[in-house]
């Protein structure tokens, strides 16, 4: 169940999913499995709007923080932050619902692609599996 939002926050959240939200898969373990995963990757001087999100959705994974460096080409490149989750929980608890209620355009689509893909890959563990079934009953995928 997705967590109630402080309508305050929700403009803020709502573009920071349709702007920077990433629907992907990682690969892990010995038998390569595609773990689905969700991610948001700002600036450094936006964390702030990670640690909403966090809060918000009730979300418990830890926000990643890269200071920036300069690269073997001599350039500088600035530090960012990223929250992501491969936590079923809370794909299914929060980042799911909050996604089929409030996402628009290309990023909708994206989203249901995301869907899609968690059915045909044989490599998805099986839990993650029950996902698109979650999503079905939210909207028409």
């Amino acid at each position: 169940m997705s967590p109630e939002i402080n309508p305050k926050y929700l403009n803020i959240i709502i573009e920071l999913f349709n702007q920077k939200g990433i629907f992907s898969f990682s690969t892990q373990g010995k038998y390569k499995y595609k773990v689905p995963y969700f991610c948001i990757k700002s600036k450094q001087s936006e964390v702030y709007f990670l640690k909403l999100v966090k809060r918000e959705l009730g979300i418990k994974s830890k926000i990643y923080t890269y200071s920036g460096s300069i690269g073997k080409d001599g350039y500088f490149r600035s530090g960012f932050c990223m929250l992501i989750t491969r936590d079923i929980g809370e794909l299914k608890d929060s980042i799911i619902p909050f996604s089929a209620k409030y996402l628009t355009g290309d990023k909708l689509q994206k989203f249901k692609d995301w869907i899609k893909n968690m059915k045909k890959l044989d490599m998805v563990p099986s839990g993650h599996r029950q996902i698109p079934g979650i999503v079905k009953a939210i909207i028409s995928v």
